[in-house]
């Protein structure tokens, strides 16, 4: 399955943070556009699973030479 995510800035979430805490919030989710977000092109996401591989912590296995 898929998990959603929001992205938004700063503001816009310190604005959300706020109303959350003092009241029930209802909204509601628009696109402004077509958002594909690459993952490969992220270094954070790159070096998080290259320390799976260093760590042994291998989804196929010992046997898996996902580094190599």
């Amino acid at each position: 399955f898929t998990i959603p995510s929001v992205f938004m800035n700063y503001t816009n979430g310190e604005l959300l943070i706020s109303q959350m805490q003092t009241e029930t919030v209802n909204v509601t989710l628009q696109g402004t556009g077509n958002y594909m977000r690459d993952g490969s092109f992220d270094n954070g996401i790159v070096a998080h699973e290259y320390g799976h591989g260093i760590s042994t912590r291998l989804t196929g296995g010992p046997a898996t030479n996902c580094l190599s």
